[in-house]
């Protein structure tokens, strides 16, 4: 006999994942403005908590503002891992946005412009690092301007951003999970030392 659907209960070991995006999603579209209010992120969190969500995903500029300096973007992400030990939620997933400001009509990482393409390097890896403090299961990096996008772990991605040595990746055959050669893939320098180019995007 079926379980009538109001007495189902989620709970946090049912592992219920949410993204930022799409609870937060304003009903902005091309034909006109948004109809709803902006949610906070850290408000979305526990409202989703007290549902008995287990984690949330989101985008780097779904939770601070693209154009944010340094402390502001310190001072969110600490919030949001006070918020995140707090309520006892995850972060499922953290991607990096390299679709929506102008300067990515044209992809990031395999734009035409050498500047555009550090850019999405820079941001990239500056959001691993805030990714690992987040303690995000997982990380997705992609270009959605070139149709790629593809799903891994932090402990995986840091390294192969972050090392100097030559790295050969191949995707299974779900497109979603990355098999990586990294060697050797030791390498902890925080994003703040590795700033490849100071972009007139991204400080």
């Amino acid at each position: 006999m079926l379980t009538p659907a109001q007495d189902i209960k989620p709970t946090k070991a049912d592992k219920f994942a949410f993204g930022l995006w799409t609870v937060g999603w304003q009903a902005r579209d091309p034909f006109g403005d948004a109809t709803r209010r902006a949610l906070d992120p850290v408000e979305s969190l526990e409202r989703l908590s007290e549902l008995g969500a287990w984690g949330v995903s989101f985008h780097d500029d779904d939770l601070v503002a693209f154009d944010a300096d340094d402390s502001a973007r310190r001072a969110r992400f600490d919030e949001w891992k006070s918020a995140l030990d707090r309520t006892g939620m995850v972060t499922s997933m953290m991607t990096t946005n390299l679709f929506t400001h102008p300067v990515f009509k044209d992809g990031a990482f395999t734009s035409n412009d050498r500047d555009v393409r550090r850019l999405a390097i820079a941001k990239t890896r500056r959001n691993v690092d805030y990714a690992a403090e987040a303690r995000a299961v997982h990380v997705a990096d992609g270009d959605l301007q070139d149709r790629r996008a593809r799903t891994v772990s932090v402990e995986y991605l840091r390294p192969l951003l972050l090392s100097s040595t030559p790295v050969r990746v191949t995707s299974t055959d779900d497109g979603e999970r990355l098999v990586q050669e990294i060697a050797p893939a030791t390498a902890t320098t925080p994003f703040s030392t590795l700033r490849p180019v100071t972009s007139r995007w991204l400080g």
